[in-house]
């Protein structure tokens, strides 16, 4: 039985780059990096505040869900445009004390902030907490480097 070689012809080689009389280009001369996504950024934040010891919750508001599962989150608590992490320390800044900061997190390219976001940051500030929209987790981590934080209390039971 005769069997054909499925690759029987092999590429032709391509010029090297010193015979060849074409400029160099780019391959995608219009490629521009794509801003990382909100999950990224959101990794990127947690392991800054992690780092200096901060206690942080991230609550899963974010994700496609089946209309009956949305309905027990809701009815459980959750709810629509809350934060996307809380850092429960107490801090300083800009002259103020605050019970503690909630970040809302955005691309740095591309993020809408909803009206859901806005009403909870506004009631938050209301109840002395310091709460932004941030742009990027490096725009976040420049505001929480200028705040001063009491340090996490070591709790005598384990967690």
């Amino acid at each position: 039985m005769n069997v054909r070689k499925r690759y029987a012809r092999t590429p032709k080689r391509p010029k090297d780059r010193a015979e060849s009389k074409e400029p160099e280009q780019s391959l995608w001369p219009d490629y521009k990096p794509r801003a990382p996504t909100e999950a990224k950024e959101q990794v990127k934040l947690a392991n800054y505040c992690r780092a200096r010891g901060l206690v942080i919750h991230h609550s899963p508001n974010e994700g496609k869900r089946s209309y009956a599962f949305g309905q027990g989150l809701r009815s459980a608590g959750m709810s629509r445009g809350f934060p996307d992490l809380l850092i429960l320390n107490p801090c300083e800044y800009i002259g103020g004390r605050w019970v503690g900061v909630a970040i809302e997190l955005k691309r740095t390219t591309g993020g809408v902030v909803s009206p859901e976001q806005e009403r909870w940051i506004a009631m938050l500030r209301t109840f002395r907490w310091l709460a932004f929209i941030a742009k990027g987790a490096d725009a976040a981590i420049d505001i929480l480097q200028a705040c001063k934080f009491e340090p996490t209390p070591r709790p005598e039971v384990a967690i």
